[in-house]
């Protein structure tokens, strides 16, 4: 054990003991309380990670997530009357003891990026990395005008596999890498897909596709001051779109009014953060309504849907809306203790730091680093929606890229037997 995480150990046995102390309170104060020491803690992480251009950023995101959570439920819990109402107290304790092992576990597993100067692109410019390129963006832009659809006077109208257009888009910009025009091409189309799904109400995959041209183009500006205040205006974008697809009109009146109500009202917290949490508290809820054997059944469905792409069973999200109605999502952490019970903290911790030590050396294949990327910018999918970009997300991925590998031998092939009749 590294000097490191001893200290980690002995800073988290703080925390331990005030848990301890008020074990299963549903006393708001208290909840405010536990709330606040999350977030202190995950400051822990962020501050030993910093300079690290990947865990530094996911690390802020989690700290922002859990200050939302402390906003939207505990400090100003009238942000969202109906939201709130959906769930009492009884299992925010645990909800919050649950988060607390993640930011813990996760912290503990995960070996530090700091001192890796770590560069991702393609070993060599060559015209079969421009093919893959196009193909992948070709197939990336079909994805996204075949299955969201516009609406008139409502949101874009979206099949969950338009946002798998996200698993193409890595490959195309990562082997632009090496041209340095076609890069801005491809960074070019990139930004018309975030604005077009900006434009339709949606953020999802506009988010993750800003966050790609950040890891494999933008990561080599990285400071934690940058990215902080990209961040503050990513929150202001966010919020806007979000009032946006009420009614559809942008007006600099709506946007005056999106801004001060985001100040003066939501306090900079994110309104999906918390609505997320609630829908995780119904999770622990269902858990104890529920016989073992239905709980059962549903990890065996989970299971089999990550296997086989395309829906078997429900999500959890939508298993507990039988019981209560939210506006879906969920905690990573709480998502799976429905399945797993305490088992499944160090469980999906040790997933996240497997992913994320991919690129812990200077070495690595490109298969890794891709990955790598794939878990990366999907972060704020599997962190507060659903998992299934950790398993089934990232397994489509790995076919993808393993399939682009062998066109690109079978490239190489051709070439070598063309070149040898010449």
């Amino acid at each position: 054990m590294t000097k490191l995480k001893f200290y980690l150990i002995l800073i988290a046995s703080f925390p331990c003991c005030f848990y301890y102390i008020y074990w299963n309170s549903t006393n708001i104060e208290v909840l405010k309380i536990l709330c606040l020491i999350n977030l202190a803690f995950s400051l822990i992480p962020l501050f030993l990670h910093r300079r690290s251009p990947y865990l530094g950023p996911i690390f802020l995101v989690l700290s922002y997530v859990i200050y939302s959570i402390f906003i939207g439920r505990y400090f100003s819990p009238e942000l969202a009357p109906a939201i709130n109402a959906v769930i009492d107290y009884e299992f925010d304790f645990l909800g919050l003891f649950i988060t607390f092992l993640f930011i813990f576990f996760f912290t503990f597993f995960l070996k530090s990026h700091q001192k890796i100067v770590l560069t991702i692109e393609p070993v060599s410019k060559s015209s079969k990395n421009i093919i893959i390129s196009l193909g992948c963006i070709f197939v990336a832009l079909c994805l996204q005008f075949i299955f969201m659809e516009r609406v008139d006077g409502a949101r874009g109208n979206y099949s969950p596999i338009y946002e798998y257009s996200i698993v193409f888009c890595i490959p195309a910009l990562f082997y632009s890498l090496r041209n340095k025009y076609f890069k801005f091409f491809i960074i070019s189309i990139l930004i018309f897909m975030i604005l077009r799904d900006f434009s339709l109400g949606h953020r999802a995959t506009g988010v993750q596709i800003t966050l790609l041209i950040y890891a494999l183009y933008l990561y080599k500006f990285y400071s934690l001051k940058r990215f902080s205040f990209s961040f503050f205006l990513a929150i202001f974008l966010f919020n806007f779109i979000a009032s946006f697809r009420n009614d559809f009109i942008f007006s600099f009146d709506n946007l005056t009014e999106s801004m001060v109500y985001l100040f003066n009202d939501q306090f900079l917290s994110s309104s999906t953060a918390f609505f997320a949490w609630v829908a995780s508290l119904t999770f622990l809820s269902v858990q104890t309504l529920v016989p073992y054997s239905e709980i059962l059944t549903n990890f065996l469905d989970f299971i089999i849907s990550m296997i086989i792409p395309g829906t078997y069973g429900n999500s959890l999200y939508m298993i507990s809306k039988e019981y209560y109605q939210h506006q879906n999502g969920g905690l990573l952490p709480l998502y799976m203790f429905y399945y797993l019970n305490y088992a499944a903290i160090p469980f999906i911790a040790i997933v996240l730091a497997f992913y994320f030590n991919l690129i812990k050396t200077k070495k690595t294949t490109t298969f890794k680093s891709l990955l790598f990327i794939y878990i990366f910018v999907t972060s704020p999918r599997w962190l507060i929606y659903s998992p299934t970009g950790l398993f089934r997300g990232a397994a489509i991925f790995s076919i993808i890229i393993l399939l682009i590998f062998m066109f690109k031998y079978a490239l190489n092939m051709f070439y070598v037997k063309r070149s040898q009749n010449v």
